[in-house]
């Protein structure tokens, strides 16, 4: 089925604007904030901005990808994926310390509180504290996987156009398995500051912070392959008026102008360099010369083929 040109046009004008909506947010609210100086209350409102964006960015990037005059703003969009994370960070460890003074000069809870509401608060921590000593060390062991999931993605090296779309839905799957144990993971981390379990907090914390930057390294991945693996940008194969060559010596049509030609197609049409070898062998080439290179899978081999055929320079003046 083709895809809906008004539809794509709706979608690529949402995705665009996410973007630089994001981006437009880090430069002017967050890129020169500093955490130390704004009140508390503002700044974990501030956290909370920068973590929706932080995910609207990521979503975007993904969602975006068949848009190649995007790929710039995608760049800076990931610039400040990369700021809003390293905003939340320092604002976790400013909070904490906010948190632990104010902690310090309250007075003890005998003096300013019922035997009761102690009594009621020294049970909600308990029950906190089971739960951190609980889920800690078991939240460690699966964020460790799923970093080591990450990066086995990344270093995948898929050699078809099908094994870069599965590579691709993999990834995706594994975001949707990122999202899900950030949620988790922070969950816990926010219990154990509760309980002053600082060094199981800190523990997931950095984990949590490592799972980020793997997340960031397997979008930059999937990004590279996608020049030479990738869906080209929407062109319909019944739109294409690429040049044709046969290798007949007798036609006025020789090699050289049929690659000057071809190249120049390639340039207006931003094909990837996998529909480049479909549409050269199955459509471009006729006769002899897509007899002959019908069984070759690379470009440069088709092209060294055909020049040591029909390239040799005497044989353009024969006729």
């Amino acid at each position: 089925m083709e895809p809906n040109p008004q539809a794509s046009s709706v979608d690529r004008r949402k995705q665009k604007r996410i973007l630089q909506i994001a981006v437009s947010t880090w430069e002017e609210d967050f890129k020169n904030l500093d955490p130390s100086k704004v009140p508390i209350s503002e700044l974990k409102q501030a956290v909370e901005r920068a973590k929706t964006f932080k995910e609207e960015i990521l979503q975007a990037q993904i969602d975006s990808e068949l848009y190649e005059d995007l790929q710039d703003l995608r760049t800076k969009a990931g610039t400040a994926r990369t700021g809003f994370i390293s905003f939340v960070n320092l604002a976790f460890e400013e909070i904490r310390k906010l948190e632990d003074r104010a902690a310090e000069s309250t007075p003890p809870a005998s003096l300013n509180v019922s035997s009761a509401s102690g009594s009621s608060s020294s049970a909600a921590t308990k029950a906190k504290v089971q739960r951190v000593e609980k889920y800690a060390e078991p939240m460690v062991g699966k964020l460790q996987e799923l970093i080591d999931k990450l990066v086995d993605l990344a270093l995948e090296s898929p050699e078809t156009q099908q094994g870069f779309q599965t590579l691709q839905d993999r990834a995706k799957n594994a975001y949707r398995e990122v999202e899900a144990m950030k949620k988790k993971a922070n969950e816990i981390i926010n219990q154990a500051l509760d309980c002053d379990l600082e060094e199981k907090s800190s523990k997931i914390e950095d984990l949590l912070w490592d799972l980020e930057k793997k997340e960031d390294e397997l979008v930059e991945s999937i990004q590279n392959h996608k020049d030479e693996y990738g869906i080209s940008s929407g062109f319909k194969s019944t739109d294409l008026k690429f040049p044709t060559f046969s290798g007949e010596q007798t036609e006025k049509y020789d090699y050289y102008t049929y690659r000057e030609d071809w190249d120049a197609w390639v340039a207006m049409r931003s094909v990837s360099k996998i529909d480049q070898l479909r549409i050269l062998i199955r459509q471009s080439l006729v006769g002899q010369a897509k007899a002959a290179c019908r069984h070759m899978t690379t470009l440069d081999e088709v092209f060294s083929h055909l020049k040591e055929c029909y390239g040799n320079a005497s044989d353009l003046f024969v006729y």
